[in-house]
């Protein structure tokens, strides 16, 4: 895999910044806060790195997939002290505004999902040497296997091999073997917690940090003391902005239409109610939704609630809800574009940041300490780690290529020169038909922006060949301006007054050749160069056929 691959190309910023041989930024420390709401838990990961190039980057940071019914609900980022809240926004609407705004030099953030719920972090306008945390809320059940055990598994790294089929190289996970630091703080009464996974079980006994191997994930074992519970968590639920939280071995108190038999009875208008189907049982959740004068953690127990909404104190949308809730999903990313001005107008370089490469197994370290002693001492090895990358079990997957088994890749060799013997052939036989010769400077502009979209025809075994016959849509407004037009029109040389939406229509033909180009660039991903030289050699073409029609049609 080269290092070109470890580019990002967002779909609409078509002149973006390569940095080609460039290395992953990697990350300098990583905090884990966790706050254990039986039968849920939130889950606070924070991560900072610091931009060590001398030119203004956008990193890319790619994760591992989200657990199962895991709900994101709040992405912070702050970028050399100034903290930035991601808001959510339409999948696609947030890609355009990103694309956008990163074109114009300004900075954004984007938080959006892929396939497998695999999450996406860009963070673009980093300054040479700021220092950048990115703070990612969730909130997901816990894993049960006995009635007084649960469980809970946070990845912090990923494989080197890991398989992320269908998934675009730029957008896979990448991976170092260099170390950072690591901490880990569980917020949990009345229950006992036991670290496993990072050496022998440690128990947790206070909410101080721990020193934790970023390499490995976080496990924890959660057994309930004298008087607590797994199944059941509440903070005053029959009053405004309480919460309550039960499984299906659990007693749901807070009395509403879906549970007519609670014991608490509250005349409070702000709730919503929610269930959320686990292989465990139903998770149900009652909870705020406003988000100002709301009770502690009672954010991660809306989205929960709103990720399963089923009804509410008064009537509500469940998008509405949901977009509320800060829910990142398929449908709706969290995105933060920034003012006009903040920033210079030059396009960032982009750069992939790296997660530590996970550890087998046998290699897991010794057990954490507290973190106001030393923490872990790797070796250093002899030599400067290279980064890894993922390696796919099939053939590699070029951007904007779909996966299509046995599929043979096309090679359309003659296909550029097809269309533009075609082009030079009916321009020609225009000027044939007007008497006159094809002008050498007309001639010569032609033959220049042929042989620019030439150079940038992708390789002939790069799967985006595929799409190249799409490009014929762009020879229509161009064929439609020569029909409507004069030029094959014979009454408009006998004198009879031209019809009155002739000229309209040639130049609104002319202004589709304009945008046909940049609504063709979402599709032909890997091809972009070569659709835009296109479409500025149609533009020509049908930029003369219309201009050449309307002085005929208006000789005066």
């Amino acid at each position: 895999m080269t290092a070109s691959m470890l580019l990002v190309d967002p779909l609409a910023a078509f002149f973006r910044t390569e940095l080609a041989g460039c290395r992953p930024l990697t990350l300098d420390s990583t905090h884990v806060d966790i706050t254990l709401l039986p039968p849920l838990a939130q889950v606070v990961v924070v991560r900072q790195f610091t931009n060590t190039s001398d030119q203004r980057i956008e990193a890319v940071l790619t994760l591992p997939p989200l657990a199962p019914e895991e709900v994101v609900f709040r992405l912070i980022v702050s970028i050399g002290g100034t903290q930035y809240d991601a808001t959510p926004r339409g999948a696609r609407r947030a890609r355009r505004d990103h694309d956008a705004a990163i074109a114009e030099g300004h900075r954004a953030i984007l938080f959006e999902l892929l396939k497998h719920d695999i999450p996406i972090i860009s963070v673009a306008g980093i300054e040479p040497g700021y220092e950048v945390e990115i703070q990612i809320w969730s909130v997901k059940p816990l894993e049960r296997n006995t009635d007084d055990l649960a469980l809970l598994f946070v990845p912090l790294s990923a494989r080197h091999d890991f398989v992320v089929s269908g998934l675009l190289d730029a957008d896979a996970p990448v991976t170092t073997s260099e170390r950072h630091t690591a901490t880990l703080a569980v917020h949990a009464p009345d229950l006992q917690v036991t670290l496993c996974g990072q050496g022998n079980p440690y128990p947790i006994t206070s909410r101080d940090p721990i020193s934790i191997d970023c390499a490995a994930p976080v496990q924890l074992e959660i057994v309930p003391e004298l008087g607590g519970s797994i199944d059941h968590c509440a903070w005053q639920v029959d009053q405004i902005g309480g919460w309550e939280v039960t499984s299906a071995r659990g007693t749901e108190t807070f009395r509403h239409p879906m549970n007519p038999e609670g014991i608490l009875s509250s005349d409070r208008s702000d709730w919503i109610f929610g269930v959320m189907a686990t292989r465990h049982g139903e998770i149900r959740v009652t909870a705020p939704l406003p988000t100002e004068g709301i009770a502690p953690n009672a954010r991660a127990m809306r989205a929960f609630a709103a990720a399963g909404f089923r009804e509410s104190a008064t009537t509500q949308d469940p998008e509405a809800v949901r977009r509320t809730a800060n829910i990142l999903s398929r449908k709706t990313s969290l995105a933060f574009i920034g003012p006009e001005g903040e920033l210079s107008h030059d396009i960032p370089v982009m750069r992939k940041l790296a997660l530590s490469e996970m550890l087998a197994i046998g290699e897991m370290g010794v057990p954490p300490e507290p973190v106001g002693l030393e923490p872990f001492d790797y070796e250093t090895p002899a030599a400067p780690p290279e980064p890894s990358l993922p390696r796919k079990l099939d053939d590699p997957i070029a951007p904007g290529a779909r996966i299509t088994p046995n599929a043979q890749v096309p090679r359309y060799r003659l296909l550029p020169w097809l269309v533009a013997a075609v082009a030079m052939l009916i321009l020609s036989g225009i000027f044939q038909l007007l008497g006159n010769a094809l002008p050498p400077r007309l001639l010569g502009l032609l033959v220049l922006i042929t042989l620019a979209a030439l150079a940038a025809l992708p390789h002939d075994r790069l799967p985006i060949r595929r799409r190249l016959p799409m490009l014929i849509l762009l020879v229509t407004p161009w064929i439609a301006a020569l029909i409507a037009g004069p030029l094959l029109d014979d009454r408009t040389y006998g004198g009879a007054p031209p019809p009155g939406w002739m000229i309209p229509t040639q130049l609104g033909l002319l202004a589709v050749s304009a945008v046909l180009p940049l609504a063709m660039m979402p599709f032909m991903r890997g091809a972009r160069h070569f659709t835009l030289a296109l479409g500025i050699f149609n533009f020509a073409l049908t930029a003369f056929v219309t201009i050449g029609g309307i002085l005929l049609l208006t000789p005066d």
